[in-house]
């Protein structure tokens, strides 16, 4: 990774930004992408997953267990 700026603020717990990464247990083409009306989505931060529509399609589209969407 080539961005220098990402120590800026290594210091302040309030201002320093954190790489995290992502265990994608499946992946789809973007022509098969899924969602539905009201899904919860937030592409700024990393959240634990709580919405219960959410978390009923992710079960139902995917399979997925509680487990896996607990992490």
């Amino acid at each position: 990774m080539a961005e220098t700026a990402l120590l800026h603020d290594q210091d302040d717990p309030d201002l320093s930004e954190h790489v995290v990464g992502i265990d994608w247990k499946m992946t789809l083409p973007i022509s098969e992408a899924k969602t539905f009306a009201g899904a919860f989505a937030n592409q700024n931060v990393v959240c634990k997953l709580r919405d219960p529509a959410t978390l009923e399609f992710l079960r139902a589209e995917f399979g997925a267990t509680s487990a896996e969407i607990d992490g």
